[in-house]
């Protein structure tokens, strides 16, 4: 069982390599209208059910929607690998709010602020700051990495910073309307 286990866990990360492989080749996606809230609400959905069983509440509030013009499957990758890390990192009865702010798309999280000088160094790939080196909620450090390549890809600005009250994390993209 254990070495099943570690055969999935690497069959992941060879997966994820090979997909960032093609993002770095610029392998291009076909672009549509959607709504962002449609879009968010469905990409959260299955983050809201793990949330609920860690006891986290999961905050949605994109009133204000509007349309955006992307690639989807890129763009619902790079926002689950930011829901993911929010969902692994929040401790049980901590909080994690998605809301649209001012074009932009905010996902905050309650738990420890990533000490300022791993900031610089989050988004390279492997990358693991020093309280996600846990194998138990650590994931394999390519997550943001992903999500960096895909929103640079697709010129949208982006932001990860720490909150201070109440303590946390803050990932905000500012959204392209269509």
């Amino acid at each position: 069982a254990k070495c099943k286990e570690q055969n999935d866990s690497l069959g992941d990360i060879i997966n994820e390599i090979l997909d960032t492989t093609k993002l770095d080749e610029g392998v291009p996606q076909e672009k549509r209208d959607v709504d962002i809230a449609t879009l968010i609400t469905a990409v959260a959905e299955p983050y809201g059910l793990i949330a609920k069983a860690k006891g986290i509440v999961l905050d949605i509030d994109l009133s204000g929607s509007f349309t955006v013009n992307l690639p989807v499957l890129l763009f619902e990758k790079a926002v689950s690998n930011v829901l993911a890390n929010a969902v692994a990192y929040t401790e049980e009865g901590g909080n994690i709010l998605v809301y649209l702010d001012d074009g932009r798309l905010v996902l905050e999280n309650e738990c420890t602020p990533i000490e300022p000088e791993s900031l610089s160094y989050l988004y390279e790939p492997f990358y693991r700051p020093e309280l996600a080196r846990n194998k138990n909620t650590g994931g394999n450090g390519l997550g943001l990495y992903i999500t960096a390549t895909i929103l640079k890809l697709l010129g949208m600005e982006y932001s990860f910073t720490p909150t201070a009250s109440p303590p946390g994390m803050r990932f905000e993209i500012k959204l392209i309307r269509a």
